[in-house]
């Protein structure tokens, strides 16, 4: 006797969800991993090697070394580096992007001029092979010759060879910017409540009279690509054509 056509249904059902169900595994694994890791990266191009950050629009950096050319975006997951090989596009303004193929890690940006004496944390890598991650802390500053952002000096600047292209970050959500984050907020932000801010992207001097003192005072100051010029991401991914679909492969999972 044939069997019944409801009796079937439930096969056909179960055959339809095995492939949904592994690839729920594999997207969970992919979370997790990147989840480990941070969006501080290396770009390697013709000329050398240099800082960036992964952002939730793109991988951004400075191109001091090239402006154009193939490029290779070293990232970190929870089980060590890996490789892409992508090409250079320029953004405009002194700021370069790169589409890999895969998800890197990723932090989101913050769209809010920072108030003076707000604290931030700085954080790259500034050795080829990428092993050693650095961060430091410091402060915004403001002067009266200067529109733009500042940041005092950290004491441990000089522990690294260079600062340039280094993230800037604010620590922890800000209330003022939840109604903007969306409601992925925290699966997209894999850095314990990381903001970026800018991309750290000079070193200046400055001499102003001390107010206490009566004498001319100079000190040293970061200067950041800040938020006013990383719209230019934002701004360029949304006028693409396509929608970038993320490829998930082994050796990420």
């Amino acid at each position: 006797m044939s069997t019944p056509p409801l009796a079937r249904r439930p096969r056909r059902r179960a055959a339809a969800a095995a492939p949904l169900a592994l690839a729920a595994v594999l997207l969970a694994g992919c979370q997790g991993t990147r989840a480990l890791m941070d969006p501080a990266v290396l770009v390697k191009t013709s000329g050398g090697f240099e800082q960036g950050v992964s952002t939730d629009y793109g991988v951004v950096f400075l191109g001091r070394t090239a402006r154009s050319g193939d490029v290779e975006v070293m990232c970190w997951y929870g089980d060590g580096p890996n490789i892409e090989s992508s090409v250079i596009e320029p953004l405009g303004g002194g700021l370069y992007t790169v589409e890999t193929e895969i998800r890197l890690p990723e932090v989101v940006m913050v769209y809010r001029d920072p108030e003076a004496g707000e604290k931030v944390e700085l954080m790259g890598r500034w050795s080829p092979d990428g092993v050693k991650k650095w961060t430091m802390s410091s402060k915004v500053a403001r002067h009266p010759s200067v529109d733009g952002i500042l940041l005092e000096l950290p004491d441990d600047a000089e522990d690294v060879p260079s600062l340039l292209g280094a993230g800037v970050y604010l620590e922890g959500p800000d209330p003022r910017e939840w109604p903007f984050l969306g409601g992925d907020f925290l699966l997209r932000d894999k850095n314990r409540g990381r903001r970026l801010l800018g991309l750290v992207s000079g070193r200046i001097r400055l001499t102003t009279d001390d107010p206490e003192g009566g004498f001319r005072v100079t000190r040293e100051y970061l200067t950041v690509a800040g938020p006013e010029s990383l719209w230019r991401l934002v701004t360029y991914r949304r006028r693409l054509t396509h929608k970038q679909r993320w490829v998930y492969r082994e050796d990420i999972l």
